[in-house]
C-alpha cells in the first residue's frame, strides 16, 4: 500500500511541474501572438457569432476543425483573451503528459510510465507547443490515449486461457436471413466461452478498449494534416500480432480480425463529420488545398532523383534529435537540437535497444512459422516495441516528405511520444535489480538501487533546469522570439483597442496569404486583439488610399513600417510620422501618423 502511495504521489508530482511550465505566465510566453494562432482565434470567434461550429475550416491554406471548436468553447466560458486561446494547448499538453504515463505503464512497465512522463513533462519540444495555437499539439494527445488503449486490448487478448470455444446456441433455421446470420455470427463471436461455460470477460473487455481505442484514434483526422499517415501504425501492430498467431486460426480471429473490425468501426464514427466534409468538398483534402510545392515527390522538387532526395531530407529530419533542430523561432530555440543532450544519447541508446529486441522477434517468429522450430518468442515485447519503432519512423514522414523548413519540429510533432518513449528504456533498464550479473555487482561494488535512481533522477532535474532556463529565459525573453511571434501586430491592436478616436484607418502592408476577408492573415492577430472593441477603426489596403476622409484628429496606422509609403502619406494628408515604442522589444514598435 505504502509503494501504491508513492508512486500515485510522484505521478502527481510530475503533472503538478507539467501543469506548471504550460500554464504559467501565458499571457507572456510566447511574446506575441502568430497570425496563423489568431486565425484560429478568429475563425472560431466567427463560429461563435454564427453558431455554427465546423468540421473544416478553409482560410488559411484550409484546417481541420476539432482545435479551433475548442477554442470557441474557451472563449465562451473566459471571455475573448489571450490567456483563453493559449489555455487550450496547454490543457491538450498536460493531458498528454497523463496519457504518456499511461501508455508508458503499459508498454514498459510502472516505472516506464514515471520516466516517460516525466521526460514529455520538462520537454523543451512539447513545452513549445503546449503553449502555441497551433492545433498539431492534438496529434501526441490522440497517439499517445488510442495507442495505450490498443496496447491494454492487446494485453487482455493475449492473456486468455486459449481454450475459448464459441457458443453456437441458435441454428440456421432461426436466423433465415443474411443479415441476421451475420449478427448471430457476431454475437456468438463476442460471447466466447471457456470450457467451464463462463464468459471470458478479458476477451470482451479487449475487443472493447479495441473500440474505444478506434473511438480515440478516429478524432485524429480532426486535428492536423500530418496524422493522416497514422493509420500506417495501426497496420504494422495488427500485422505483427498477425505473425506470432500466424497458424492459429481462432487465435487470429480473436486478437486481429475482431479487434482490427472494433477499432476500425470506433475510428469511422468519430472520422465520419470530416470525412463527409471531404465527400462534400473533394478540393479539401488534398495537402494545403492542392498547394504541393512543397512535396518532395513533386519532380520540380527532387530534381528526377527521388531516391536521393528522399536520402537527403530524412536525415535532416532524423538529425534533429542529436545536432541541429528547427531553426523556426517558433518551434525551437536555434540551434539546440529537439532533445536535451544527455536524452538524445539516451534516445539513441533506447533506439539501438528496440531495433535488435525487434529484429530478434522477426528472426524468431520466421523459424517458428517457416521453418516449424520450437523456439521461445516473447511476443508482447516483439509487438509492442515494433509498434513503437515504427510509429517513430512513421511519424517522421510528414516533415521528411517536404523540403520547406528542415527539420521541422511542427510537421514530426506525431513522433515526439514514440522518441521520449524509446528514450525511457535505458533508464528502465538502470531501475531493474538484476541490470548487472550478480559476479559483476559484487566484484565491482559499484551498483545499488539507491545509485541507479540517484542519476534516473538527476538527468531529469538537469533536464526541467536546462529547459526552463531555455524556454522561459533565454527565448522568452529574446528579441528574436518577439519578431517571429509578431508582436508588432499585439501591440497594434492593443493600441487600437485602447483608442476612442474617430478617423482612424489602418494600412494592411504586410505581405501574407489573403483569406476570406479579402485581407492578408497577417491582419488577424490585430483583429483579435480588437475584437468587439473599437469597431470604428477603418482596414485599407495599401491601393486604396483614396478611400482615406480627410478629418480633424485623424490617425493612420501603418501595419509594417514603410518609409515610401509613410512619405506618400505625410505629403498627401499633411500628416507627421510618430512611432510608437515597446519598452521591452524596440525592435517591434511602429508608426502612427497623426
Amino acid at each position: 500500500m505504502a509503494s501504491k502511495i508513492k508512486h500515485v504521489l510522484l505521478v502527481l508530482v510530475i503533472l503538478v511541474i507539467a501543469a506548471f511550465l504550460r500554464f504559467y505566465a501565458l499571457n507572456e510566453f510566447p511574446p506575441g501572438l502568430y497570425p496563423d494562432e489568431a486565425v484560429n482565434a478568429t475563425d472560431a470567434l466567427r463560429a461563435l457569432e454564427k453558431e455554427d461550429l465546423q468540421a473544416y475550416y478553409p482560410n488559411n491554406n484550409g484546417r481541420e476543425g476539432l482545435f479551433m471548436n475548442l477554442l470557441a468553447f474557451s472563449f465562451q466560458i473566459f471571455g475573448v483573451n489571450i490567456v483563453a486561446l493559449r489555455m487550450v494547448p496547454a490543457l491538450i499538453g498536460l493531458l498528454t503528459i497523463l496519457g504518456a504515463y499511461l501508455l508508458g505503464r503499459e508498454t514498459i512497465g510502472r516505472n516506464g510510465g514515471l520516466i516517460f512522463s516525466a521526460l514529455m513533462a520538462v520537454s523543451y519540444w512539447h513545452l513549445n507547443f503546449s503553449r502555441v495555437g497551433f492545433r498539431a499539439i492534438l496529434v501526441p494527445l490522440i497517439l499517445v490515449f488510442s495507442f495505450y488503449f490498443l496496447f491494454k486490448s492487446y494485453r487482455l487478448l493475449k492473456n486468455g486461457s486459449g481454450k475459448e470455444k464459441v457458443a453456437l446456441k441458435t441454428s440456421r433455421e432461426k436466423a433465415k436471413t443474411k443479415i441476421a446470420r451475420l449478427a448471430q455470427k457476431i454475437y456468438n463471436l463476442y460471447s466466447l466461452k471457456d470450457k467451464s461455460g463462463k464468459n471470458k470477460t478479458n476477451v470482451k473487455a479487449g475487443w472493447t478498449l479495441a473500440l474505444l481505442a478506434g473511438l480515440i484514434f478516429g478524432i485524429g483526422f480532426h486535428t492536423y494534416l500530418a496524422f493522416r499517415i497514422a493509420p500506417a501504425i495501426v497496420v504494422v501492430f495488427f500485422f505483427l500480432i498477425w505473425l506470432t498467431k500466424f497458424k492459429n486460426r481462432l487465435e487470429l480471429k480473436k486478437m486481429v480480425l475482431i479487434p482490427l473490425a472494433f477499432f476500425a468501426l470506433g475510428s469511422f464514427l468519430t472520422a465520419s463529420p470530416i470525412a463527409y466534409h471531404f465527400w462534400e468538398n473533394p478540393e479539401h483534402l488534398g495537402s494545403r488545398q492542392g498547394d504541393n510545392s512543397i512535396s518532395v515527390l513533386d519532380p520540380k522538387n527532387n530534381q528526377g532523383n527521388l531516391v536521393l532526395a528522399v536520402s537527403k531530407t530524412f536525415l535532416q529530419t532524423f538529425s534533429q534529435f542529436f545536432y541541429k533542430g528547427d531553426a523556426n523561432w517558433r518551434h525551437n530555440l536555434p540551434p539546440n537540437s529537439q532533445l536535451f543532450p544527455p536524452v538524445a544519447l539516451l534516445f539513441l541508446a533506447g533506439l539501438v535497444y528496440f531495433f535488435f529486441k525487434v529484429l530478434a522477434g522477426f528472426i524468431k517468429t520466421g523459424q517458428s512459422v517457416f521453418q516449424n522450430k520450437k523456439v521461445k518468442i516473447k511476443e508482447s515485447e516483439f509487438v509492442k516495441f515494433g509498434t513503437l519503432l515504427a510509429w517513430f519512423f512513421i511519424m517522421l514522414a510528414p516533415a521528411f516528405l517536404t523540403v520547406e523548413g528542415l527539420p521541422h519540429a511542427l510537421r514530426s510533432i506525431g513522433s515526439l511520444p514514440a522518441a521520449y518513449l524509446i528514450s525511457s528504456i535505458p533508464l528502465v533498464i538502470l531501475l531493474r535489480k538484476n541490470c548487472f550479473p550478480s559476479k559483476l555487482k559484487k566484484k565491482l561494488r559499484i551498483y545499488s538501487a539507491g545509485l541507479a535512481k540517484t542519476l534516473v533522477f538527476s538527468v531529469l532535474l538537469l533536464a526541467l533546469i536546462y529547459n526552463s532556463i531555455n524556454y522561459f529565459i533565454i527565448w522568452g525573453e529574446s528579441p528574436e522570439a518577439a519578431h517571429a511571434f509578431e508582436k508588432r501586430l499585439v501591440n497594434i491592436g492593443k493600441y487600437l483597442a485602447g483608442s476612442k478616436k474617430d478617423g482612424q484607418y489602418l494600412i494592411v502592408n504586410q505581405d501574407s496569404k489573403t483569406i476570406a476577408t479579402g485581407f492578408p492573415v497577417s491582419l488577424e492577430t490585430i483583429s483579435f486583439f480588437n475584437y468587439g472593441k473599437n469597431e470604428r477603426v477603418v482596414c485599407l489596403l495599401p491601393w486604396e488610399l483614396e478611400k482615406i476622409k480627410v478629418q480633424e484628429n485623424m490617425e493612420i496606422i501603418i501595419q509594417k513600417t514603410d518609409p515610401r509609403l509613410i512619405e506618400e502619406l505625410e505629403k498627401r494628408y499633411s500628416l507627421r510620422a510618430v512611432t510608437v515604442p515597446d519598452e521591452k522589444f524596440p525592435e517591434v514598435n511602429f508608426t502612427v501618423l497623426r
